[in-house]
C-alpha cells in the first residue's frame, strides 16, 4: 500500500513535469512565431525588399505615360518653350491647369522617395553597389527635369524624414548632382555580377552603359549652364566627354513601350490629335536651318472690319481709363478718331 502511494506521487510529479515542459515548448514556439504573425507582408521595411523590385519601380515612375506626358510636356515645358502650339487649350494662353504641375511634382518625388529608401538601406552592402548607384543616376534624371522646369525645388532635405524639407536653389542643386554622378560612376563596377537583370528597364543592369548614361547627364548639365557659368561648363564637359558619353543610338537610355495605349510611346500614342502642332516660331527656325515643314497651327486672320473694330474698341477703352482717371478730360475727347 505504500508501495502504491509512493508510486502515484512519483506519477502525478512526472505528469507534471511532463506538463511543464509541454508548456513552455508551446509558449517558446508560440514567442518564436510572435514576430511572424505580426508582420505585414504587403507593408515590408526598408532592406528586406531586394532593392532590384525598387528599381524597376522609380525608374516606371520616372517616365510620365501618354496622358502625363501630355500635360507636363506638350501642354506645359513646349508651350512656354514655343516648341508646340496646342489651338486653345489652357496652356496656350498660360492658364496653367494645375494637374499639369501637380503630375510632374508628384512624379519626381516618388522617384525621389523610393530612390533614397533604396539607397540608404543598401549602400553598405557590396552585393547591391551597382543597383545603389543607378538609383543615384536615375535621381539625379528625375531631379534635373524637375529644377530645370521649376527651379529652386526641395532636393538636399527632400525625402529624408523631414516635415518641411528646405528650398534649394537650382545653382546648388545643379552642383550637387554635378557631384553624385561623379561619385556613381566611379563606384559602378563593370565586373561585378549582373544581379538586377531584366528588373533594369533601361539597360539591363549594363554598368558599362549606365556610366555613358550619367556622363551624358553631365555633358547636358555643362550645356545648360555654359551662359552662368562658363568656366565651370568646360570643366565639366571636359570631364564627362573624357570618362566616356554616348557615342550611338545604341547608347541611348529609354524605356521600351508597351501595346496598351496608355503604356505607348506618348507621342505616338497622340499622333492623331487635333492640338499636336509644331508652333509657327520653332517651324521658321527649323526651315531656317534646312528642315522639312511641320504640321503647325493654322495662323488666325482677322477680317479688315474685324481689325477696325477691335481697334476701336481699344481705342475707347483706353480712353475711357483715362477719363476715369482724370474726371476733366471732356466728352469730346471720347469721340473716336477715324
Amino acid at each position: 500500500m505504500l508501495h502504491s502511494k509512493n508510486e502515484d506521487k512519483m506519477n502525478k510529479l512526472f505528469k507534471s513535469i511532463i506538463s511543464i515542459i509541454g508548456l513552455s515548448m508551446a509558449f517558446a514556439g508560440c514567442v518564436g512565431d510572435f514576430d511572424d504573425m505580426n508582420t505585414d507582408p504587403n507593408n515590408p521595411t526598408p532592406g528586406s525588399v531586394d532593392p532590384k523590385f525598387q528599381l524597376i519601380f522609380i525608374q516606371g515612375r520616372g517616365i510620365p505615360y501618354a496622358n502625363q506626358w501630355q500635360q507636363i510636356d506638350q501642354l506645359m515645358i513646349s508651350t512656354f518653350c514655343e516648341y508646340s502650339a496646342n489651338d486653345g487649350l489652357s496652356a496656350s494662353d498660360y492658364n496653367i491647369d494645375a494637374r499639369y504641375v501637380d503630375n510632374i511634382w508628384e512624379l519626381t518625388y516618388t522617384v525621389l522617395t523610393n530612390a533614397n529608401s533604396l539607397i540608404r538601406a543598401n549602400e553598405s552592402n557590396p552585393v547591391h553597389n551597382n543597383v545603389v548607384q543607378m538609383a543615384r543616376i536615375w535621381k539625379a534624371y528625375a531631379m534635373l527635369r524637375l529644377t530645370n522646369c521649376m527651379g529652386d525645388v526641395p532636393y538636399s532635405e527632400a525625402a529624408n524624414d523631414i516635415d518641411q524639407p528646405k528650398y534649394d536653389t537650382q545653382k546648388d542643386i545643379y552642383y550637387t548632382i554635378f557631384e553624385e554622378l561623379k561619385d556613381a560612376v566611379s563606384k559602378l563596377d563593370e565586373s561585378a555580377t549582373n544581379n538586377v537583370g531584366s528588373y533594369d528597364l533601361i539597360y539591363g543592369g549594363d554598368a558599362t552603359k549606365w556610366k555613358k548614361f550619367a556622363n551624358s547627364i553631365r555633358l547636358r548639365m555643362a550645356v545648360r549652364i555654359s551662359d552662368v557659368d562658363a568656366a565651370k561648363a568646360k570643366t565639366e564637359a571636359a570631364a564627362a566627354i573624357s570618362a566616356g558619353v554616348f557615342s550611338s543610338d545604341a547608347d541611348a537610355a529609354f524605356l521600351t513601350q508597351g501595346e496598351d495605349k496608355f503604356a505607348q510611346n506618348p507621342i505616338y500614342y497622340h499622333k492623331g490629335s487635333s492640338v499636336l502642332h509644331m508652333s509657327t516660331a520653332y517651324k521658321r527656325l527649323v526651315e531656317g536651318i534646312g528642315g522639312q515643314a511641320w504640321p503647325t497651327a493654322k495662323p488666325i486672320r482677322i477680317s479688315p472690319k474685324l481689325f477696325l473694330l477691335l481697334r476701336m474698341l481699344l481705342q475707347l477703352s483706353i480712353l475711357a481709363l483715362r477719363s476715369t482717371l482724370n474726371p476733366q478730360v471732356s466728352s469730346k475727347a471720347l469721340q473716336l478718331q477715324a
